[in-house]
């Protein structure tokens, strides 16, 4: 495989897979995550989340299940079920996977932006407790 990328139609919760396996041969796959409550999809990053060589998805959302996981099954955009992170947030904004706390695996860093007046802000840390995805606040 050349290269993978994942693109998403802004607010929406549809992902774009494209496969480029060189020389103008692409595939294409989608990948939908199965939002409860019609929150949309705002931000996502790609990241082995759980050690297994391959890229996940980390997204977050402006309601609902707001900060998800999808975990890449084959390396070839295959993905599972949405994997919740934290259901409890609303206005969700950015998210970004780097190893904050330095310990080889992937955490997650989260903005959260709500739109209560005074206007609320923090950037909240999850922490892969195990390498695999799972995560703690």
């Amino acid at each position: 495989m050349d290269r993978s990328i994942l693109s998403l139609i802004l607010l929406t919760n549809i992902f774009f897979w494209t496969f480029s396996f060189g020389q103008g041969n692409f595939e294409f796959s989608y990948l939908t995550p199965d939002t409860e409550d019609g929150g949309l999809t705002f931000f996502f990053d790609l990241k082995d989340i759980d050690n297994d060589g391959d890229l996940d998805v980390i997204s977050s959302a402006t309601s609902g299940p707001s900060i998800t996981w999808n975990e890449n099954l084959n390396g070839f955009g295959e993905f599972s079920t949405m994997r919740i992170v934290d259901n409890t947030l609303e206005g969700a904004y950015s998210l970004e996977g780097v190893n904050f706390d330095n310990d080889g695996d992937v955490d997650i860093v989260a903005s959260l932006n709500d739109s209560t007046f005074p206007l609320h802000s923090e950037v909240i840390w999850y922490e892969n407790l195990n390498g695999n995805g799972q995560f703690s606040q």
